[in-house]
């Protein structure tokens, strides 16, 4: 029990409060901010995805998949502001952990793809670009998984879907 206290005490940023989002921004005023970000970003890729498949049917049909998990977020969210409670929260941290890891193998993958791609052009700031966008997505993501996180431990206590793995 120790240890998942003292790991508690590193999910913020060192100057912030624990009921703070972003030093200044209260923890749930921070979560509604997610929310209507993350209903705004499912909406707005889905009508990206219907308008890229007007254009390229292949690149169209790609959006659209991603664009499914991007809605299946946004619903997740409409139902925590709808409804509020632990179960609701839960899916909220349960869903941001895997998009938190999904991330994560994302940058890698397509990093590495880059790598092999420009290598001939220009390896050095192909590979600086890709470390520094794979330390923002792990730092940033990371961050905004455990506001989740902190939330649902403050409201309804701990929560099985705190450990990334």
């Amino acid at each position: 029990m120790l240890f998942r206290s003292d790991a508690q005490k590193h999910t913020k940023l060192p100057c912030e409060k624990e009921e703070n989002c972003l030093v200044c921004i209260p923890l749930k005023l921070g979560m509604q901010i997610f929310g209507v970000f993350a209903i705004l970003g499912g909406v707005l890729n889905a009508i990206n995805a219907v308008l890229l498949i007007t254009v390229n049917i292949v690149a169209g049909l790609i959006t659209i998949l991603f664009s499914l998990i991007s809605l299946y977020n946004a619903w997740i969210w409409y139902q925590w502001f709808k409804q509020g409670n632990q179960e609701a929260t839960g899916k909220v941290v349960w869903f941001t952990k895997i998009l938190y890891i999904a991330g994560i193998l994302m940058t890698i993958v397509f990093g590495i793809l880059t790598i092999i791609y420009y290598a001939q052009y220009n390896i050095l700031y192909t590979v600086l670009g890709f470390i520094i966008n794979l330390l923002l997505t792990v730092a940033i993501g990371w961050y905004f998984f455990q506001v989740t996180v902190r939330y649902h431990v403050q409201e309804y206590g701990e929560t099985d879907f705190a450990r990334v793995l």
